[in-house]
């Protein structure tokens, strides 16, 4: 054992010598290394743990138990603690790789943590970046962030095949042009393109688009106008060369993440970009709401709607044809190895007239835990086959 792990370290520190293209192997021979040595130790590593027990014991015992080994990170990386023991950190892995059984693993969760939980530990749950096969920056709108207070994202109901780290610089109603702008979004654009500053990912997941085009319907100088008293189909209710404006903005912007993926001294150029569609709500009166009680935002599509004087029997045609112009605006643009994730049609859609919480819907706009659960599914399905 102790010559494989001498040979590992030898290989890791012959490719450390060479250019940064080796760092994606070094990182997979250290996590090998760390394997390795765990299974090697075993019960001694553990020695100074608030449970002595060996954590390779069968699997039906109490040592293999998730809860075990989370209790166990804890104490080891609380840094207050006199006693911590570094030789334990290899022990973090399996967190994120449950034991498999003869009925199958349920897929690890992704981590979700914010660039600062990154820098600094201390500050969110002490996951560090080289126990994780895959990395990836996201960023986005409140699909990524909150639908609600309390609430939750998409990401976090991610389970995926491999242990993954996911960096979420999102934030509740971000436009495209705010995510490309580098002065007002640095986390975003420094961990993306910038070298001295910037991670090699595996993806960049983004939720983009949507917000740009609530916006555009809100707006009296939007994409909406106030039809004829007879008007019967959904096309009535645009402002054609305002949507085209539109357009050119959004394509714009996602020209330019692409842009900045691929700068000359990007360490993620070419990297996959995964985008989505969204999918289809129903206007009706449930903003986002506090406690679920007070409204805080929204709602959107009801108000615009509502302002523009489009008839009751428009909206859904309505906000059909705008979900999926967007989809089209996204599928047509043909970037580099960008996937455009169709999840149109996976959420039960909400009644109309509802206040809250209705189908998969949490407000008019945004899934509740139910919904998430089924996107991120739908998400996982491209991740896997794209990334692995």
């Amino acid at each position: 054992m102790a010559n494989v792990l001498a040979a590992i370290a030898a290989q890791i520190h012959q490719a450390e010598r060479h250019s940064p293209a080796s760092r994606s192997y070094v990182r997979d021979l250290s996590v090998l290394q760390r394997r390795i040595r765990y299974l090697h130790v075993g019960a001694a590593c553990c020695q100074h743990c608030p449970r002595s027990v060996n954590p390779m014991a069968g699997d039906n015992g109490p040592s293999s138990s998730k809860a075990f080994f989370i209790d166990h990170d804890r104490f080891l990386f609380n840094r207050s603690n006199a006693r911590y023991h570094k030789a334990c950190e290899s022990h973090m892995l399996f967190v994120q790789q449950p034991r498999r059984s003869l009925e199958g693993p349920p897929m690890p969760q992704a981590i979700v943590l914010t660039p600062s939980q990154l820098e600094n530990p201390d500050l969110g749950q002490p996951h560090r970046w080289e126990f994780f096969d895959r990395h990836y920056l996201a960023e986005g709108d409140s699909w990524f962030t909150l639908a609600a207070l309390p609430g939750g994202n998409l990401l976090q109901e991610l389970h995926l095949q491999r242990s993954s780290l996911v960096i979420n610089t999102a934030s509740p109603g971000d436009t495209l042009s705010h995510i490309v702008e580098w002065r007002q979004n640095r986390p975003f654009v420094k961990l993306l393109s910038e070298r001295k500053f910037a991670q090699k990912w595996d993806g960049v997941l983004l939720s983009a688009g949507g917000n740009d085009l609530i916006d555009a319907a809100i707006s009296r100088d939007g994409i909406l106008r106030r039809p004829s008293p007879t008007a019967t189909t959904a096309g009535e209710c645009i402002h054609d060369e305002n949507l085209e404006l539109l357009k050119r903005h959004l394509s714009f912007h996602l020209e330019q993440i692409i842009e900045l993926r691929d700068a000359r001294k990007s360490p993620n150029q070419g990297i996959p970009v995964f985008l989505h569609t969204y999918d289809y709500p129903t206007a009706r009166p449930a903003p986002a709401k506090l406690v679920g009680v007070v409204g805080v935002s929204g709602p959107w599509l009801h108000r615009a709607y509502t302002e523009h004087h489009i008839p009751d029997a428009l909206w859904s045609p309505l906000t059909e044809h705008l979900i999926d112009w967007l989809a089209r605006l996204l599928q047509e643009l043909k970037l580099p190895n960008v996937t455009v994730i169709d999840t149109r049609g996976t959420l039960e859609r909400a009644a109309a007239g509802t206040t809250g919480d209705s189908g998969d819907w949490l407000n008019e706009i945004h899934a509740n835990q139910g919904g998430r659960k089924k996107l991120a599914k739908r998400w996982a399905q491209d991740l896997h086959r794209i990334v692995g």
